[in-house]
């Protein structure tokens, strides 16, 4: 894992931890009810690990964006788009791996109060453009599909910050591009 991914991703977790601690000390009597209809946007960003087949490449990092709409307690569906970056190898020449995924995504949520478990599956496309020498050079693109799960903490009944671990898996002409993500993230959702 390079050092500026390794950095990015510890202070963004010292940040998750931090965050909760102030939000239950503020009152514990608030009543919190993440489970009200509505639709949320959320931005994260985090480490991806490579489980690319046929080469040694270092993992990358990168954000994603995402757009949903929560319908009652256990569901929501939403769209999502990943961006990862950096994936590099010495292998054949300096060569980098850059990566896209873009999903519809079905989310299950288990309401505990303030922390929420959920499990997630998308299916999509997934797009790798390969950068360096130019025998290594490649674009592709092909559908995929992804599976995770994670875990919300709700600050009020609209902000959560989250943790979220997935795995895709590219197929066709893409398929040598599987790997797994690790992000934490800030979401908002507005009641209908």
């Amino acid at each position: 894992m390079n050092e500026r991914a390794l950095a990015l991703a510890s202070w963004l977790a010292l940040a998750m931890l931090a965050l909760p601690c102030g939000a239950i000390a503020q009152d514990d009597d608030e009543e919190i009810d993440p489970t009200q209809s509505g639709y949320y946007v959320a931005l994260s960003a985090g480490t991806a690990l490579d489980q690319f087949s046929g080469g040694d490449f270092d993992n990358g990092y990168g954000g994603g964006v995402l757009a949903g709409y929560r319908a009652g307690q256990y569901a929501s569906v939403e769209l999502e788009a990943q961006f990862l970056e950096n994936f590099e190898t010495r292998r054949g020449g300096n060569n980098e791996v850059d990566l896209w995924l873009a999903t519809v995504n079905f989310r299950l949520h288990v309401p505990m109060g303030r922390f929420e478990p959920y499990l997630t599956y998308g299916v999509g496309a997934l797009g790798a453009e390969s950068t360096g020498a130019p025998a290594a050079r490649m674009k592709r693109t092909d559908l995929a599909f992804k599976g995770g799960a994670g875990l919300a903490f709700f600050l009020s009944d609209d902000v959560s910050i989250f943790g979220a671990a997935t795995y895709a898996v590219p197929l066709g002409s893409a398929k040598k591009f599987e790997h797994a993500t690790f992000v934490v993230g800030a979401q908002y959702k507005w009641e209908e």
